[in-house]
């Protein structure tokens, strides 16, 4: 199956795009967009733009960690039926020393059964891009998400963003594309079980 065939459900896939940097000047927006303008390309599937500062999620302050019996909050239970409806995920996420961004560590932290299953396409940025988008896939499957692969990993950013333009190369968008129907194929190879379960 291309990234360009017909899935076989009768919906589009649901496919969340986070933009996990909320610094002044991030450069994680024309990447975002970027990623945004590829998945534009694609059929059948529906994305939901996800900016982490508007969003505005306090660092973490539910009482209970996983939300198995409920959320008290009522930005805790927005994000949590935010997440739920979506098939798949992509990251946009910046590397930040050895680690990756606190915002996105805390929207992470906030739910739990809610990523469990999901497909994750990630984009990460920064000189220690590819150590991130190891930390950081391990820290989805920890939560029970699926990396797709290839992860897109941005290491030269001061050559390919001026302003909100980000200057995607061949090979790095052949990288994308490839990403994006790692996400998409593998939700369409388990969907006809999840419908014939009735899950869907």
């Amino acid at each position: 199956m291309s990234i360009n065939s017909p899935r076989p459900s009768e919906r589009p896939l649901r496919i969340m795009l986070v933009l996990g940097s909320v610094r002044p000047g991030r450069v994680a927006l024309p990447i975002a967009l970027w990623v945004h303008d590829h998945l534009g390309d694609v059929p059948d599937i529906d994305v939901d733009f996800v900016d982490l500062m508007e969003e505005q999620l306090p660092f973490m302050d539910e009482p209970v960690l996983d939300g198995g019996q409920g959320y008290a909050n009522a930005h805790s239970r927005a994000w949590s039926e935010r997440v739920a409806r979506a098939d798949a995920v992509i990251f946009v996420a910046p590397a930040y020393g050895d680690g990756f961004s606190p915002v996105v560590r805390n929207a992470l932290d906030y739910l739990n059964r809610e990523w469990h299953g999901k497909r994750v396409g990630l984009v990460t940025y920064g000189r220690d891009a590819k150590r991130l988008s190891r930390r950081l896939g391990d820290s989805l499957q920890a939560r029970g998400m699926s990396v797709t692969r290839p992860v897109v990993a941005i290491t030269d950013l001061q050559a390919r963003v001026r302003g909100f333009d980000f200057d995607g190369d061949s090979q790095i968008s052949r990288s994308c594309v490839r990403m994006i129907g790692g996400v998409r194929q593998s939700f369409a190879a388990v969907e006809p079980q999840l419908v014939a379960g009735g899950v869907a």
